[in-house]
């Protein structure tokens, strides 16, 4: 980033809910980064705590493939869709900061505000953890929606700490909230369609390594 462009930046284009992330304290990025970071790391681990139920450790390869998954497609709706920083250009809160030094802001990374990576994984993660611990515990009726609810904390707290880190607005957050907790929660949800005619699941050749999606119509209807 230039300085000129810098210079040029206007905060009065924000609304208010984005307002927020520019009236915080820019010498604490560094102790809130950090936290994120732990945050992130401890909560893609959370899934661990479905191998405590006797019938998800009975499956437990086909559920952590499948958590794989979700984790990979999360990460690619990121990096290569349109919603993310490859095909959006949002500045990240720290560039608004002129408490800061231009080294610290100059960064082509303060480019990728929209939308929160960290957020998407950390949300997947956790709804993925409530979608299959519910589906194996069919019992649990409304009660699952609690559930859901409590799922929503991990990716909210994660999401705190970023924006206090000044690489998020709240939207950033909310955003990737949202798309991760649709992985998280329509992933496993295919995968328990049991049609013949339709299947997903690992493809490897020599040259290629993917996800596949088979289909069969039925011509004769």
């Amino acid at each position: 980033m230039s300085l000129v462009e810098m210079e040029a930046l206007n905060s009065r284009i924000l609304n208010s809910l984005d307002a927020w992330a520019l009236k915080l304290d820019p010498s604490k990025i560094d102790a809130y980064g950090h936290y994120s970071d732990y945050t992130m790391i401890g909560s893609i681990l959370l899934p661990v705590f479905l191998l405590f139920d006797k019938q998800i450790r009975h499956d437990w390869l086909d559920v952590l493939l499948m958590y794989m998954e979700v984790m990979s497609i999360t990460t690619n709706i990121y990096e290569w869709s349109f919603l993310g920083p490859t095909f959006q250009n949002r500045l990240r809160p720290v560039t608004y900061y002129d408490q800061l030094t231009y080294e610290e802001r100059k960064s082509g990374d303060n480019r990728n505000s929209l939308y929160s990576g960290h957020v998407a994984t950390v949300a997947a993660s956790s709804f993925f953890m409530v979608k299959v611990f519910c589906d194996y515990n069919p019992e649990l009726g409304n009660k699952k929606y609690l559930l859901y609810a409590a799922a929503t904390i991990p990716p909210l707290i994660l999401g705190y700490f970023r924006v206090k880190a000044l690489r998020h607005f709240p939207s950033d957050v909310m955003a990737g909230t949202a798309i991760g907790a649709l992985c998280g929660i329509l992933i496993p949800e295919i995968h328990r369609i049991r049609s013949k005619k339709f299947s997903l699941g690992f493809y490897s050749s020599y040259e290629v390594t993917g996800i596949s999606l088979k289909w069969e119509p039925d011509f004769k209807k």
